[in-house]
Parts: structure tokens; sequence; C-alpha cells
């Protein structure tokens, strides 16, 4: 398909040639896309057997290549319409490539002390190609990459009626990815940098220079095209399960577990990027866009600078400030879960 459809909402408007009356000729495409991605893997993986199968490790290698070519719209000649004053949207291919590679590895041991016990280790190290998501300013986010190990015991007991294990883990994430808050995504921000390249920087003065001019700065190289934000993150905790079979047809499970998980480095792209415009701390600042905030910020209806930037420094306080550094809200530190079942084999209940 050449012309790949995304949506059909736009509506040309032509004059009727005889009665000159204006009317909807045609729907066609306000939007295409043409993006490829190669993925390049290989990957090994293995288990061994030593001391007469007391010692066994395992170990696993991944390696990944991601090339991802993004494609563009344009329209075609507006002659080929008629009286239509705009062309059709149509997709170009992308054509450089932008590559991202990394390595997953695995390595575990389980070593038997005694006839019924055995103790593990495992460590792992993970990469993740990400999609297309973009952070600011205008970039595609990270891969997200992370390592983890964890180890203990596990106990066989009452001729394997009974089996127990307790471990502890510890693991870390970095470049993680999350969508933000619609309201203050690149949107808001264009709107105010065309607010700032629509009005003049001296009111006296209309026909002037305007805002961007006049502090050297030119609206398509302040654009933003973003969604998501970045975060690092760190785990650790004690892990208990025990599990047991009383007669051969019930089973019973309980665990209990102790967990933290922190969150750091939130959104620091996005701090970094609105830092030169704007002051969260003190919108008496005097950076850029605080000098500003009266201004109607581009086509949002009457909203203002001031504003936006007030409901986006509402959320980053919320969601980024003030969890950075703490067990991240919503998670519970301790969790405890039993399970039991019986399964019915004689005949008359059977199933």
């Amino acid at each position: 398909r050449t012309n790949p459809v995304s949506g059909v909402s736009e509506t040309r408007i032509t004059n009727n040639v005889a009665t000159v009356v204006p009317v909807s000729s045609a729907l066609v495409p306000n939007g295409g896309s043409h993006n490829r991605r190669i993925i390049e893997s290989m990957m090994i993986t293995g288990q061994s057997r030593f001391l007469k199968e007391r010692l066994v490790t395992t170990l696993g290698f991944r390696e990944d290549n991601v090339t991802t070519y993004s494609g563009s719209t344009t329209r075609t000649p507006t002659s080929a319409y008629g009286n239509f004053t705009l062309g059709e949207l149509y997709a170009i291919p992308g054509t450089v490539g932008q590559e991202r590679s990394g390595q997953t590895q695995t390595v575990g041991v389980v070593y038997r002390v005694l006839r019924n016990a055995a103790v593990f280790y495992n460590r792992s190290k993970s990469f993740d190609a990400a999609g297309n998501n973009r952070i600011a300013p205008d970039q595609l986010a990270p891969p997200p990459t992370g390592i983890g190990e964890d180890f203990g015991v596990k106990v066989a007991l009452l001729d394997g009626k009974l089996f127990a294990s307790v471990s502890y883990y510890k693991t870390a994430s970095k470049d993680d990815s999350a969508a933000l808050n619609v309201q203050f995504s690149s949107g808001a921000f264009n709107s105010i940098w065309e607010a700032l390249d629509t009005n003049p920087a001296n009111p006296n003065n209309p026909t002037g220079p305007t805002i961007l001019q006049a502090n050297n700065l030119n609206l398509d190289n302040l654009r933003t095209n973003f969604s998501n934000f970045t975060f690092d993150s760190e785990s650790k905790g004690w892990e208990f399960e025990l599990v047991a079979n009383p007669v051969p047809n019930w089973r019973l499970s309980i665990n209990f577990s102790d967990n933290q998980t922190i969150q750091t480095n939130t959104a620091k792209e996005l701090f970094d990027y609105i830092a030169p415009y704007h002051d969260l701390d003190n919108p008496n600042s005097g950076r850029l866009w605080d000098r500003y905030a009266s201004l109607t910020a581009g086509a949002t209806g009457g909203t203002t600078v001031g504003q936006l930037l007030a409901t986006f420094d509402d959320d980053a306080i919320n969601r980024f400030i003030r969890p950075e550094g703490t067990v991240r809200p919503g998670d519970a530190r301790y969790s405890a879960n039993a399970r039991t079942n019986y399964s019915f084999t004689h005949e008359k209940l059977r199933g």
C-alpha cells in the first residue's frame, strides 16, 4: 500500500462549477506512516551438572541489535486537486536508521548441600530495545537496562511432603519510561512557544520583533515532540514460601514477602529541558516563560502561559518530586498469601 490510511477526517471543500456553491467533494487521508524496524538477535543457553549432579549450573547469553527507520509525511502538490487548498498527505519511508544494541546475560548455580537441602544463586543483566516512545525535548527514549541477583536456600522435608524456601533479592533498573500527563506533554509546551512567537516583544510596537526574535530564538528549532519521561528504580527484599502436600490430593502453599522499591532520577530530561525557561520554585524568577505568564498560549481557548505552567508544576510536584528517593506510592511493603486446593479422584466426585 503506497498511501497507508490512518484517518479520513479531513473534508475537502470546493465550488460547484455550475452553481458556485461550496460542496463537500472528497474524504482523503489526514495522515500516514511508513516506519520500519529490524531486529537481529542471537542467543545461546546451556545447563551443566557436576559432582554426581550435586552441582547444577545454568548460563544464558543474548544479544539484540535493533534498527529503527522512522518515516515522515508530506503533501502532494495542490495543483493536482483543483481548488483544494491542501494536497493529500502521504507517507515517506525513513532512510536513516537509529541503531540500538544490548545484551541480556544470566547465570545460576544450585548446590545440594545435603540430600534434602540446597543453596542457590542467580544473577542477570537485561536489555530492552524499547519502542518508539519519545522524551524531551524530541528524542527516542533510551533502551531500559537492568541488573538483578537473588540467593537463598531450598529444603525438602517429610519425604517430599513439605517444601520450604527463603531468598533475598536485589534489582536495579535504569531508563524505564512512562507516559506523561497529556495536559503538559509536548502540545502544551508548543502552545507556549507559539504564544511567544506571535506576540511582539514591545507591546507598543506590534510590528516589531516577536518575543522569540528578541531573544534570538526560532520557533522551528523549539517545537517539541514527546509524551514520555524516564526514571530509575531499585528493589530489594526477602521472600519465604512453604508448600505442603499433607495427603496425595491436598496441596497447601503459604508465602510471605518484605519488599521495597525506590524510584530515582525521575523525569530528569524533562526538568533539564524546562530549566532555562521556567523555575518551579520561583515564578518571579525572570526566566523566559515566567516573564510572559499572562499571555494567551496559542490555540488553547484562552488558557494563559501561567495557567499551563501551574498545571505542569502541580503534577510535577506530586508525581516526580515528592516520590523521588522514597518508597514508591501505592506499593505494599509486606504481603502474604495462602492458597489451598484439593483434587477429588473418587469415581463419584472425580474432577
